[in-house]
């Protein structure tokens, strides 16, 4: 089991992005996104939601650790 910032941290290094670049998209203070990384707070319910948007095949695991079908034939 993978807390949610580690899974986080996943999801954007398999996505090749930057902390930098991925606080830009999800439109938040860089500082911010490497706290959620660091599990130092949680994002809240807005934040959640625009990572989900961004990465809906990760929605699922992301939010319940399950992995669905569209996931395993990712990549």
């Amino acid at each position: 089991y993978m807390e949610f910032n580690q899974q986080l941290k996943l999801i954007r290094k398999i996505e090749g992005y930057t902390q930098k670049k991925l606080a830009s998209l999800l439109e938040i203070d860089p500082t911010n996104y490497q706290r959620y990384e660091y599990g130092k707070v949680s994002p809240n319910y807005k934040i959640v939601k625009r990572i989900c948007n961004l990465f809906p095949e990760y929605s699922l695991w992301l939010m319940t650790g399950k992995i669905g079908i569209s996931q395993i034939f990712l990549k």
